[in-house]
């Protein structure tokens, strides 16, 4: 199955389901898709103190979708900074990734599983320099 956003309808079937307090699988299956993705999209737009509710949650994505990734990871100065001069030191991607890991706990401070997979990170090394 290739993938796709879910759309305003899904999102509205998702909210009235989870209000009724249907389980988050018998859901999936009821529009056909993964549990994960339910769970991710109750998770990711459920605030503390306020329910899912569809079209915020929608309004929600399509802004998320307006901001480009490598402008996110440029966004975070620190991390861009101490990429950008481990890379002047000549330290390889694997390394500068092993460093990060092992320097800082905030997880603001990686480079995410998907940067590391893409042929030793140089698409996302390319966006920095």
């Amino acid at each position: 199955m290739s993938y796709t956003h879910l759309t305003p309808q899904e999102r509205y079937c998702i909210v009235h389901m989870h209000m009724a307090k249907f389980p988050v699988r018998l859901i999936a299956r009821r529009i056909d898709r993964s549990p994960s993705t339910i769970s991710r999209e109750l998770a990711r737009n459920t605030g503390r103190y306020s329910p899912y509710w569809y079209d915020w949650a929608h309004q929600y994505a399509d802004e998320r979708k307006q901001i480009a990734r490598n402008q996110k990871r440029k966004s975070h100065q620190p991390l861009y900074e101490l990429v950008i001069q481990n890379i002047q030191n000549g330290l390889s991607p694997e390394l500068i990734c092993g460093r990060l890991k092992r320097e800082f706990r905030s997880d603001k401070m990686r480079l995410s599983s998907e940067t590391k997979a893409k042929k030793g990170m140089l698409p996302f090394f390319r966006l920095l320099l």
